[in-house]
């Protein structure tokens, strides 16, 4: 919608907000709520706008369900305005709501909104607890939201080091995902969750599988062409041979990376990363100098010092600085790799990261003698062992949160299954009654059926009939023009003969001229009129001896009705060879069954402006009739046939003929039905 829309529809909301609580129509709810949807249109103020009122209106129908709805459209709203705190607010009011109304899709979806916070803030407990408690109840929901909850739980359990678990609700992830239409959205999804499963793997020192998940990644990324994500797994990528010792390959990847130099711009971090990822795979290959490998190396330093990211800065900071201790360590440049290998033990300790904290200290406790160097290399141990009973012990408590979102679960489900009984009972005594309705119905069904049945052969008697009585109409008709014909050839025109001969004996000489002249005239106008009235008697004994008989009248007579009642134009023609006093009167009952129905059907389908019924005759034995129009045609080889055209198959069958059907979209329809006659 456009702006004066927007003003309209603002104007309304205004109107309805002056109604009575109890009249609030639901149906300005959801325009209100599409009109937050439609980010295409309006700016995230606008569709907080609608959101917030359509939220209101929806407070006021005190419907449970349309109020839970609206408030997570309108959690989203904050959500998109990065108003993280009243996003959390408006879940947990949703989840309390839900919960004291049984909702449990709103359950599902208001806790995995409430996890997923949880997990960007890192609070790993409140996460954990709440996307469990999302997966409980998401079996109600649809498959992407299920996908959603699994896709959470991966990232977490894999930052808590526990990767089976996070290889398994990847893989669930994906299973949901499968079951999706493709959007872009979940193709996105897709590819993050391959490139999350390949580090995964790679941890677990699974490099075949991990390189697999990198390249699907990376075909879904070149797919979608999104170069950044491309870069990025083949980092990815080339880390894995870089632990493989299959340095070439990895210096590959990262040249392959580093020639796009949009890079530099987009994120110039990720390309500094890049720099110093190349620079170390190339000492660890061995066949660079040192003094250029550090080079590359400070060089990655220096840009890093440039940018402003925090903690992305600091973790390649620390990363750089462990590089550069390493080859300064190599190069027995003792002062150098010292000074390095404390900056990266400093931020790494800073920011948390303890890959690289427990590397530096290594590095330290072999340059430094004695209980220094004893000192670090017991720093590490003991840093080492706590984060191992640290993961231990994670693992214990997120098994113990999952145990107990189960546990109370099950009291949930046993006083849920004796509901479920009483369910049970109530809707075996409906199903009962309802059988018993359905019997009633069918039998009534049935009765009608047999009433139609009933009467369709009534309508062919009373058809019958009327052939009869045409037919014996038409003879009637046929022996009085033979009559007249007679009457007319020996009575009248035997009189005239004699009144003419008679005349003829009348001796006129010795009348005047004229008088001779009138005689002559009169004579032979008598004689004209002898002539005439010889074609006259010919004429009726042969229009009465021609006749085509009554069937065709009758088929006629309907058409020309049809034509004129519903305005379209008609052709109607049949073979002189085709003697219908020879067919059987229940073949014809059939035929005029089978027009009445193909005309219907034109009428009501083809929306056609001419129609063509013709009769013929093939090797003297077969009676062909064809049916035409110039109507909008269909697909007869995938169209479901309609109970019309299924009711003349079935007379042809009776007539043991054949029934075809050719339809161009567009451009009309024939059937063609020949009969043995």
């Amino acid at each position: 919608m456009k702006p004066l829309q927007y003003f309209v529809v603002l104007l309304f909301a205004g109107v309805l907000n002056l109604q009575a609580q109890n009249t609030i129509p639901v149906d300005s709810i959801y325009i209100l709520r599409d009109l937050s949807r439609d980010k295409e249109t309006y700016s995230p103020q606008q569709r907080l706008r609608f959101a917030k009122r359509s939220s209101e209106l929806a407070r006021q129908t005190g419907i449970d369900s349309i109020i839970l709805n609206n408030n997570l459209d309108l959690a989203i709203e904050y959500l998109n305005l990065g108003d993280l705190n009243t996003y959390l607010k408006l879940n947990h009011k949703s989840l309390k709501l839900a919960i004291d109304s049984k909702s449990n899709r709103i359950i599902s979806v208001a806790s995995l909104n409430i996890g997923g916070y949880y997990g960007v803030r890192r609070n790993i407990d409140s996460a954990f607890y709440y996307l469990y408690k999302s997966l409980k109840y998401n079996n109600y929901n649809k498959a992407e939201d299920r996908h959603s909850v699994h896709l959470y739980l991966s990232y977490m359990e894999g930052s808590t080091g526990n990767y089976a678990e996070s290889e398994y609700h990847s893989i669930k992830a994906l299973k949901f995902i499968d079951e999706l239409p493709e959007t872009i959205t979940l193709q996105h999804d897709k590819r993050d969750i391959y490139y999350y499963m390949a580090s995964i793997l790679r941890r677990e020192g699974n490099y075949k599988m991990a390189i697999d998940y990198n390249n699907k990644s990376l075909i879904i990324s070149k797919e979608l062409k999104d170069k950044l994500s491309e870069l990025h797994t083949l980092n990815n990528m080339a880390e894995v041979y870089r632990e493989l010792d299959k340095y070439e390959e990895a210096i590959s990847l990262y040249e392959e990376a580093l020639y796009d130099e949009s890079i530099k711009i987009e994120d110039p971090i990720f390309y500094a990363m890049l720099l110093v990822n190349k620079a170390y795979a190339q000492f660890q290959k061995g066949n660079n100098s040192n003094q250029n490998i550090i080079s590359q190396l400070k060089l990655g330093y220096r840009i890093n010092d440039t940018l402003d990211r925090d903690y992305e800065k600091l973790l390649l900071k620390s990363a750089t600085s462990y590089y550069l201790s390493k080859v300064y360590q190599k190069s027995q440049q003792k002062d150098s790799s010292y000074k390095y290998a404390k900056e990266a033990y400093a931020i790494a300790k800073d920011i948390g990261e303890n890959e690289i904290l427990l590397d530096a200290l290594l590095v330290l406790s072999e340059l430094e003698d004695g209980d220094k160097g004893k000192a670090h290399l017991r720093e590490h141990i003991r840093i080492n062992d706590s984060l191992l009973q640290l993961e231990r012990s994670n693992r214990d408590k997120f098994a113990r949160i999952r145990y107990g979102t189960g546990q109370i679960e099950t009291e949930k489900d046993k006083v849920e299954k004796e509901r479920d009984w009483l369910y049970g009972i109530s809707i075996g005594l409906i199903s009962i009654a309802m059988l018993i309705l359905v019997i009633i119905a069918q039998r009534y069904r049935n009765n009608k059926l047999q009433f139609a049945k009933d009467q369709q052969q009534a309508n062919e008697e009373i058809y019958q009939l009327m052939i009869t009585q045409q037919n014996k109409l038409e003879e009637g008709r046929h022996q009085e023009r033979y009559r007249i014909s007679e009457e007319l050839h020996d009575g009248v025109l035997s009189k005239l003969f004699g009144v003419r001969l008679g005349l003829g004996f009348i001796d006129v000489k010795g009348q005047t001229q004229d008088d001779v002249d009138k005689y002559k005239a009169y004579m032979g106008q008598i004689q004209t009129l002898e002539k005439d009235i010889r074609i006259l008697s010919h004429d009726l004994r042969q229009d009465g001896l021609s006749s085509k008989g009554s069937f065709n009248e009758i088929i006629h007579t309907f058409i020309t009705k049809q034509c004129e009642l519903h305005n379209f134009k008609s052709t109607f023609t049949t073979e002189d060879s085709i003697n219908w006093s020879t067919i059987a009167e229940k073949t014809k009952v059939h035929i005029y069954r089978i027009i009445q129905e193909s005309m219907h059907n034109v009428i009501k389908h083809a929306e056609a402006t001419e129609l063509s019924i013709n009769f013929k005759k093939e090797n003297e034995a077969i009676l062909v009739l064809e049916i035409s129009d110039n109507g909008k045609g269909f697909d007869a080889k995938v169209t479901h046939r309609g109970i019309g055209l299924k009711n003349v198959a079935s007379r042809v069958k009776k007539l043991k003929g054949d029934f075809n059907i050719a339809s161009i979209k567009e451009k009309g329809t024939t059937l063609r039905i020949s009969i043995a006659v």
